[in-house]
C-alpha cells in the first residue's frame, strides 16, 4: 500500500497493485488451507483468545468475529444490542432464547453428573460399601454423562455463537441508532466509529465520541444545583 501511495507513474502503480493482489491471492489461499482442514472454526485466530477448554474457545470465537470484521467489543456492546432485538427481529431473538436454554440445561446436567460421580467415587473409597460394583458402575456412568452433556454444551455454545455473530451482522446499526450515531458508508469507517465509541464508554472522556462531537449528555454537564434553602427562607420573610 506505501508502494502504491508512493508511485508517481502508471508502471509504478501497475507493479504496486500486482504486488497486492499477489498478497491477497497468498492471504485467499492460506485460509482455504485452514478452512479445509477445520470446515468449523474450533479456536480463536488470535493466540491470546485461545481458553484451556473447549467451551472456553467456544465464546472466544463468539466474541473474535464481531471485533475482526467491524471493531466490536461484544462483551460490552452485545447487552445493548440483545434488547433491541425483541422489537426489530422478535423470531430471531426468541431463537436466541430458546438455544441460551438448551445451553444452561446442557451444563447444568454436565455439572449434575459430575458430581454424581464425585460422589459415588468419594463413597465407594471412603465408604463401608454394601455394593462395590454398583458403586462403580455409578461412578463410570456418572463420568460418562458428564462428558456427554459437556459436548452437548460445546455444542450449543457454538450454536449460539452462530445466532450472536448473526445478530451482529444484520442489526448492529441499532445499537448506533440508538447513540444517534449516523451509520458510516464504508467498513474501515466503521470499524472506527465502534472502537471509538467503545472507548467512551468504557472511559466517559467525551473527546473519545465518534465523529469528535460531544454526545448529547456528556459526563462532563454538571448537574443543576440544589436551591439554597438560606435563600429561600429569606425570600419567604421578605
Amino acid at each position: 500500500l506505501n508502494d502504491q501511495a508512493a508511485a508517481s507513474n502508471p508502471e509504478e502503480r501497475l507493479t504496486a497493485q500486482q504486488k497486492i493482489d499477489s498478497l491477497a491471492l497468498l492471504i485467499e489461499k492460506a485460509f482455504e488451507e485452514v478452512e479445509r482442514q477445520e470446515p468449523l472454526q474450533a479456536l480463536p485466530l488470535r493466540r491470546e483468545r485461545v481458553a484451556p477448554t473447549a467451551l472456553g474457545n467456544a465464546y472466544a470465537v463468539m466474541e473474535e468475529y464481531p471485533f475482526d470484521r467491524y471493531g466490536i467489543d461484544a462483551v460490552l456492546f452485545w447487552p445493548r444490542l440483545r434488547p433491541l432485538l425483541d422489537d426489530a427481529a422478535p423470531g430471531q431473538a426468541e431463537t436466541l432464547v430458546n438455544q441460551k436454554t438448551i445451553l444452561d440445561m446442557t451444563l447444568g446436567l454436565s455439572l449434575l453428573s459430575g458430581v454424581f460421580a464425585a460422589e459415588a467415587m468419594i463413597t465407594l473409597r471412603f465408604g463401608r460399601a454394601l455394593d462395590e460394583t454398583a458403586l462403580l458402575a455409578a461412578s463410570v456412568a456418572g463420568l460418562g454423562l458428564f462428558w456427554l452433556f459437556y459436548q452437548a454444551g460445546v455444542s450449543a455454545a457454538r450454536t449460539l455463537g452462530h445466532f450472536v455473530v448473526t445478530a451482529f451482522d444484520y442489526h448492529r446499526q441499532l445499537v448506533l441508532k440508538q447513540f444517534g450515531i449516523a451509520a458510516p458508508g464504508d467498513i474501515q469507517a466503521e470499524q472506527v466509529v465502534w472502537l471509538k465509541l467503545a472507548a467512551f464508554l468504557r472511559r466517559g472522556e467525551a473527546f473519545y465520541w465518534p465523529g469528535g462531537s460531544r454526545p448529547p449528555e456528556t459526563l462532563e454537564t454538571a448537574p443543576a444545583s440544589a436551591p439554597n434553602p438560606d435563600k429561600k427562607a429569606k425570600r419567604v420573610r421578605r
